[in-house]
């Protein structure tokens, strides 16, 4: 990855959290003439990275595999007329600010039962943990508990480096940081006041001294953006901060609200000193 200075994120408890808030990753193999990236939750369990996969699926068959996992955390367009030098010199262009984390591993492939059992336990538990009446997998028939974890494999990933990169405005001065994130809620606050605000409070990971996942703050993200396409497709937006499906209503909610998140994350890195310390 390419990864300059300014934007290199080291700090254990940064990167955990962003992988902890964003886990839905891409795994990345080598075949022999090929590369393969598939795409499913991993769970951050001491210093490992724990998920499943179908048996049909190539990482079924890849134990002892070198593999490249990405974690996508949340990301912005941001426009060169948020720059208050951009105004007096006009020598600016428009970028994209984003947070990732790759790490690096070798993975070992699990057939035990029972670790399965415990992962899907976990995961379920932790997802579920939002619901009226959360599932859980004894709800299900054990028979058909059974039949389902025949079907799976573990994935086991040691992880052997990570690299994080959370560009987030540090090559500008402070008044140009203080315009992206003044912008982006802009661009936020002016689509909120003309949607739906009835929907229910969900929660969202921000940033505090660029470390996501430190604090959650409740981001009211409207009926709307859980709604349906004007051709009756079901929508769901996407978690990082920009939404899907820019061709109907649905989609730009999911794209404003995620703006705000994005707009908290740069702020809270902008009174951070190098250091991490908040000014």
């Amino acid at each position: 990855m390419y990864l300059p200075r300014s934007f290199q994120e080291t700090r254990e408890a940064a990167l955990q959290a962003l992988m902890r808030d964003y886990p839905f990753a891409t795994v990345v193999t080598a075949g022999a003439t090929d590369l393969a990236a598939n795409h499913l939750p991993l769970e951050l369990v001491d210093g490992r990275l724990h998920g499943h996969v179908a048996r049909g699926n190539e990482l079924a068959k890849a134990d002892g595999a070198q593999v490249l996992v990405i974690f996508q955390g949340p990301d912005a367009y941001v426009s060169p007329n948020w720059y208050p030098s951009k105004h007096e010199t006009g020598r600016e262009v428009p970028t994209w600010n984003y947070a990732v984390v790759h790490v690096h591993g070798r993975l070992r492939v699990v057939e035990d039962k029972t670790w399965l059992r415990a992962l899907l336990e976990r995961l379920t538990d932790r997802h579920e943990a939002g619901q009226v009446q959360p599932w859980h997998i004894d709800d299900a028939p054990a028979d058909h508990v059974e039949k389902m974890l025949g079907a799976i494999a573990g994935l086991d990933i040691a992880i052997e480096r990570i690299e994080g990169k959370f560009k987030l405005s540090q090559n500008h001065p402070s008044r140009n940081q203080a315009g992206v994130v003044g912008g982006l809620r802009s661009r936020a606050q002016r689509h909120d006041r003309a949607q739906d605000t009835q929907g229910e409070p969900q929660l969202r990971p921000t940033a505090a001294c660029g470390q996501f996942g430190e604090e959650l703050t409740p981001v009211p993200l409207p009926r709307s953006t859980r709604g349906k396409h004007p051709d009756g497709r079901a929508h769901e937006p996407r978690s990082h901060a920009l939404g899907s499906h820019d061709d109907c209503p649905a989609g730009r909610n999911a794209r404003q609200a995620g703006a705000a998140r994005f707009a908290r994350a740069s702020a809270s890195w902008a009174r951070c000193k190098p250091d991490g310390v908040r000014r």
